[in-house]
């Protein structure tokens, strides 16, 4: 977050943290919901790879409920921020991760917002109390943060059909 909002841009290491940063929030919802991947030893896979493997239905009903500490559900749709950082996502590639003449072409504000963009998701996707993503299943109806205060709820519990 600092690297982001300071007024001289690294903008390699904000464009490449927030390139890993994405990877692995799509790299969970893929697992989460068992999407389909090409199989690969070992198993890692491209921005591209991930943000494809969501699929229409699934991303439509995407969303999160954050419970604020008085009870109040806030619900966020996913689609919406994971669309914002996969249609940026080429930046991580132009500006943070290979040699590229064309990379000065891209202003210090598109890799802002990229990064902006994936922070967006990752605090969607990241209860406000314990920090933790959602990784239990336990209601059968969604899954909940990895921690005890089970105050995010992410939705659906299955990928549809």
């Amino acid at each position: 977050r600092t690297a982001v909002s300071t007024p001289h841009l690294d903008r390699q290491k904000v464009a490449s943290a927030a390139g890993v940063l994405l990877e692995q929030l799509l790299d969970t919802l893929t697992w989460r919901y068992a999407c389909s991947l090409p199989r690969k030893n070992p198993p890692s896979y491209t921005l591209g790879e991930l943000s494809s493997a969501i699929s229409g239905k699934l991303l439509s009903t995407l969303r999160v409920e954050q419970i604020d500490s008085d009870g109040t559900i806030h619900e966020i749709p996913l689609k919406p921020l994971i669309e914002a950082c996969t249609q940026g996502s080429w930046i991580r590639n132009q500006v943070g991760a290979h040699f590229n003449i064309d990379e000065a072409t891209i202003s210090d504000n598109d890799v802002r917002q990229f990064a902006q963009n994936t922070l967006a998701l990752a605090d969607a996707l990241q209860c406000d109390h314990c920090r933790q993503l959602p990784a239990n299943n336990k209601t059968g109806e969604h899954w909940s943060c990895g921690g005890t205060c089970k105050k995010l709820r992410l939705h659906p519990l299955q990928k549809p059909a």
